[in-house]
């Protein structure tokens, strides 16, 4: 149940009512594409009303196990809006996509939602969140996010390989594998740059894990160790082909023959 904003109280747009109701079925979502929320019932009238259930999408999963993966998403949800109400987050909603999905959810109901009711099963009781608790659960991720230790950042660039693409401390990101220190670093990607990124950074070079280059702010901790890169550009690192005849070096053995060559530096007889 969704009610629009006390500063416009009849005014509830399609956007935020659309947008609302899709994040909190995506909170729902537990990425098992065997079943889906199907729409019972909307009601358009004020608040908006929707109504909805897990089906099933393929014909070997059993009642029994659909009620399973239905009580445990319900639950979830239950639970994520009763901590949300409280100006807390559950650990599920407080990384990779969930993260990101919530943040959206939490800013619209500063800003156009008034007042969002989640009820379960028909449950006397519902789950409720206000423009005031999401302003606290917004303050809540600030300061999870800001207890990262960064003690010194520099502008600069690494070069790595790539690895994927997903989501750090709720931050859009693509992960490396960092060529100095050969650890994985995950190189953050702003809201504002991501189609701009989604057409620098091509999937069949992350499946071939291709050597690439990104530069922008290098974060530290205070033990000097490399935590993440705020990435502003990125870009396929150049590594130049070495022809045979570039390396090969007739004269190495001084005349020796090969064989002759290795037993006299297994003997230690090089001169």
């Amino acid at each position: 149940m969704i009610r629009p904003s006390g500063a416009h109280p009849d005014v509830l747009t399609i956007r935020d009512a659309v947008e609302q109701v899709r994040d909190i079925f995506e909170l729902a979502e537990n990425e098992d594409p065997r079943v889906t929320w199907k729409l019972v019932s909307a009601s358009t009238n004020t608040p908006l009303t929707i109504t909805a259930e897990m089906v099933a999408m393929v014909p070997d999963i059993t009642p029994i196990e659909l009620a399973t993966l239905a009580s445990e998403r319900t639950k979830e949800v239950r639970e994520g809006f009763a901590a949300l109400g409280r100006g807390s987050i559950i650990p599920a909603w407080s990384r990779g996509r969930k993260e990101n999905v919530l943040k959206r959810l939490l800013n619209r109901s500063v800003n156009g939602v008034g007042r969002t009711d989640v009820q379960i099963n028909d449950e006397p009781e519902r789950e409720t969140l206000t423009p005031k608790a999401a302003e606290i659960a917004l303050r809540a991720i600030d300061a999870a996010e800001s207890a990262i230790d960064r003690a010194r950042s520099e502008v600069g660039s690494i070069e790595g390989e790539y690895l994927d693409i997903g989501h750090h401390y709720g931050h859009p990101a693509i992960r490396v594998l960092e060529r100095k220190t050969g650890k994985e670093l995950w190189c953050w990607v702003s809201e504002n740059d991501l189609e701009r990124f989604s057409e620098l950074v091509k999937a069949a070079d992350v499946w071939r894990h291709k050597r690439v280059r990104a530069r922008g702010i290098i974060c530290y901790n205070s033990n000097g160790e490399l935590l993440h890169l705020e990435a502003r550009d990125v870009q396929l690192a150049d590594v130049p082909k070495v022809r045979l005849d570039e390396v090969r070096d007739r004269n190495f053995t001084g005349g020796l023959s090969v064989s002759e060559y290795l037993n006299r530096l297994r003997d230690g007889d090089l001169g």
